[in-house]
């Protein structure tokens, strides 16, 4: 039996098929707006910097601050970001036939507008001396200078480009994100593992060594161990192969090691480092310790100054760069994935002192493998 529609009835048929399109054209276009909106977010605002005098009036915007003292008869100067940052560091500024960023002194960590970083320093006139730098999501880095006008005294920040090619030969390449380049890292730090030596006296501890180790920071339970090295003890003096690869346990994240972030090309690198290498004797006790060393002392009106020299051995599990200056210590580290000899001077009255893969640092100095007895 055949079924005839009244004109009515396909009337109204027609138009729930019209309401039903359109409903679905507006759920596929607040569809399409959504995943605008979350796939494809706007440009984040790149931060203004601003600086001022340090007066209370100023002082009394923020609810937060961070401060560095790097020239106790300079001006307090006040640093803010109008925008929330990683990070912000205070750059050392050096001069050739242009200006570039030789170091990064300290580093504020996480900074917003309710935060300013408090600045003690000394603003020439002429070439700056100092400055800031900030490095975006996509690791570029911009450079300010701070400078003070000389018609009515008024402080900037102004924008400059950093010459690397300047900042390298000062012994400097700061976090830009082009680090990995093999020329940086083809210094005479890296070497092959193999460390050969005779002992100053080391005639005298002949019996006390049948096994040599090193030390290493155990992170699961929370105290230093050792581990055995391939090599033997023997008429005064040792031979020793360093493993190729370290096992992990071994290895701790060189942010963990180093002051700021901001003064390492990777901060996913992982860190080993010795400097002394510790004999047992036959019944594992630990009965001498080695280490290559020197100590010149000068005296003068009474008083002792110096300098303590030593050298150490790191492996890194890949290329990185550690530049910069912390605490009172230089870094000026290009370390290659593997091992590496890292020269330390350290001033015995301050402490402070410096690190770098360039041997020439001690000038001359006969750094000798010295050993201390441990007594049984």
């Amino acid at each position: 039996m055949k079924v005839k529609l009244s004109f009515f009835a396909f009337l109204l048929i027609v138009a729930l098929l019209c309401v039903t399109l359109v409903l679905a054209g507006c759920s596929r276009e607040k569809q399409a707006a959504y995943q605008d909106e979350t796939e494809f977010p706007g440009e984040p605002v790149a931060p203004t910097f601003h600086i001022a005098r340090a007066t209370w009036e100023v002082l009394g915007r923020f609810e937060a601050f961070c401060e560095y003292y790097h020239d106790d008869s300079g001006e307090m100067f006040v640093i803010w970001a109008d925008t929330a940052i990683d990070n912000l560091d205070f750059i050392s500024i050096g001069f050739t036939d242009t200006i570039f960023a030789e170091g990064a002194l300290y580093s504020t960590g996480e900074m917003h507008p309710d935060k300013a970083f408090i600045l003690k320093a000394s603003v020439p006139e002429g070439v700056p001396t100092c400055g800031i730098s900030y490095l975006d999501i996509y690791h570029n880095r911009t450079y300010f200078y701070i400078s003070e006008s000389g018609f009515d005294g008024s402080l900037s920040l102004v924008e400059f480009q950093q010459n690397p090619d300047a900042a390298a030969k000062a012994g400097f390449i700061h976090d830009t994100g082009e680090y990995g380049e093999e020329t940086i890292f083809d210094g005479p730090g890296a070497f092959d593992g193999e460390i050969t030596a005779q002992v100053e006296n080391g005639d005298e501890i002949n019996s006390r060594i049948s096994e040599l180790r090193v030390s290493y920071y155990d992170k699961d339970e929370g105290a230093y161990r050792t581990f055995p090295l391939s090599g033997t003890f023997a008429d005064g003096g040792f031979s020793v192969t360093l493993p190729k690869t370290l096992d992990a346990k071994y290895l701790r994240n060189i942010a963990d090691v180093f002051f700021y972030q901001s003064m390492i090309s990777d901060i996913n690198a992982n860190y080993f480092s010795f400097s002394e290498i510790h004999g047992y004797n036959i019944i594992g006790s630990r009965s001498a310790t080695l280490k290559s060393h020197e100590t010149v002392v000068n005296e003068s009106s009474g008083e002792t100054f110096g300098t303590y020299y030593f050298v150490s051995f790191c492996y890194v599990d890949r290329d990185v760069a550690v530049n910069g200056r912390a605490e009172g210590q230089g870094y000026n580290l290009f370390l290659k994935k593997g091992w590496n000899e890292v020269y330390t001077t350290e001033s015995l009255e301050s402490g402070n002192g410096s690190k770098t893969t360039d041997p020439t640092v001690f000038n001359g100095i006969n750094v000798r493998w010295q050993f201390e007895r441990v007594e049984l």
